[in-house]
């Protein structure tokens, strides 16, 4: 029972790099961009995901926190789905677990 009450305090966010007209092509297709955009700049997401003690467990990150970003408590890292990346370095690689 821990471990569900442990996923139910989880807190997502998403981590995007900003692109040109975002709000209103994102609002095109029907999803709130503005929302993460703010959250983005008010919290300081990198430092609460590297907090062990923090419930920011999980982030859906495009074109940030690629190379050099070091996670100790992170596990798994996916690469990008929907595109092939030609840049060797825009590849993640699974972070240290201690």
């Amino acid at each position: 029972m821990a471990n569900l009450e442990w996923l139910k305090e989880t807190d997502m966010a998403l981590v995007v790099s900003q692109s040109q007209n975002e709000i209103a092509n994102m609002k095109a297709k029907g999803l709130d961009i503005l929302t993460h955009r703010k959250r983005m700049a008010s919290e300081d997401l990198d430092e609460k995901f590297k907090d062990p003690g923090d419930r920011l467990r999980l982030v859906f990150v495009c074109a940030m926190w690629i190379t050099g970003f070091d996670v100790p408590t992170c596990s798994t890292v996916y690469p990008p789905i929907e595109r092939q990346v030609s840049r060797s370095d825009a590849w993640p690689s699974p972070e240290r677990r201690e």
